[in-house]
């Protein structure tokens, strides 16, 4: 939060309403007052799955706002999750599920993908869009990340943008396509 705070100041933006507190403390503030929400939950912390905190941000998002988190990739392929992700798709719209580098949290070299949602607007009409970031623009050398020629990040973002504006994008083999919603599930 501080250093949110601060970067807020150097960049000469007082009004980005950044709040300072308790996720779990659940009460009348914490329902459908914010438009976005940026998630990195901890990785399957006993207890605690990935898929409370993903619920709680969408409870206090408000309807049409957005959802962006860093889940193993395993919440939206685990067959014991798949109750949970009708569900997320009965009530909210998957806009994207991009797959990021098996790196890019390293050592850990988990399989990751950030999961884009629209809240409280599921849309029958609209696909999800799939996308893989296979290069970063880094990759591991001596136990740290260093710079590559070749990143697809720019790419995916303009795919990502042609898909919010028209719903649509060409399928990109081995980089991006639009699949049915309910194939989440």
């Amino acid at each position: 939060w501080a250093l949110n705070i601060l970067n807020m100041f150097f960049r000469g933006d007082g009004k980005s309403n950044i709040v300072y507190g308790d996720c779990f403390k659940y009460g009348a503030n914490t329902h459908h007052e914010y438009n976005r929400a940026l998630l990195n939950p901890p990785f399957s912390q006993e207890g605690e799955p990935e898929t409370d905190f993903i619920d709680h941000a969408l409870t206090a998002v408000k309807p049409g706002g957005r959802v962006a988190v860093v889940v193993k990739t395993k919440v939206m392929v685990d067959a014991d999750l798949e109750q949970w992700r009708k569900a997320l798709v009965a009530n909210h719209h998957v806009e994207a599920v991009i797959t990021l580098p098996l790196e890019l949290f390293y050592p850990t070299a988990s399989p990751t993908v950030i999961l884009v949602i629209r809240a409280h607007a599921p849309n029958l009409n609209r696909g999800t869009l799939l996308a893989r970031i296979e290069n970063d623009g880094f990759e591991i050398s001596k136990k740290r990340r260093i710079p590559i020629e070749g990143t697809k990040l720019p790419t995916v973002l303009e795919l990502f943008k042609r898909y919010e504006r028209d719903g649509v994008i060409e399928t990109i083999p081995n980089l991006a396509m639009v699949i049915d919603r309910e194939s989440i599930t």
